[in-house]
């Protein structure tokens, strides 16, 4: 509905491939096409139950299944992190200090150095700056 009303690129701040993982929260390969098309970008995030059916079977591996599923459907400019880290919540990482292990797991699976920059903050500033009224 978000799409229908904007002419804008939007951010979809946290979510998941539901071609991965069938939970209600994550988007479809329809709804991440559609934000593709619109110049958005979904934020992957890190909430362990909507990454795996079993909570306990989450693991980095688990989040690269996400994250390249959205980067090989949609390309890499229309992929970020999303996080989510508001607490409350089971997260696969909950220490920042880790997330290093996503970089690393993003260059292990070959992506490059500008693609990696993309992913981790420079896609969400591309829509930021799409967005302000010049």
């Amino acid at each position: 509905e978000t799409l229908d009303l904007t002419s804008k690129p939007v951010v979809a701040s946290h979510g998941g491939a539901f071609s991965v993982c069938k939970h209600f929260r994550n988007s479809t390969d329809d709804q991440l096409k559609a934000l593709a098309e619109n110049g958005g970008v979904i934020g992957m995030y890190f909430f362990s139950e909507y990454l795996a059916k079993e909570r306990a079977n989450v693991t980095l591996e688990t989040f690269m299944k996400h994250l390249t599923h959205a980067v090989d459907l949609l390309g890499v400019d229309h992929v970020g992190i999303g996080s989510d880290f508001d607490g409350g919540i089971e997260l696969l990482y909950e220490d920042v200090l880790k997330l290093v292990d996503v970089t690393k797991a993003m260059m292990e699976y070959g992506f490059s150095k500008d693609e990696i920059k993309k992913i981790w903050g420079l896609n969400f500033v591309r829509v930021l700056e799409q967005n302000i009224d010049a």
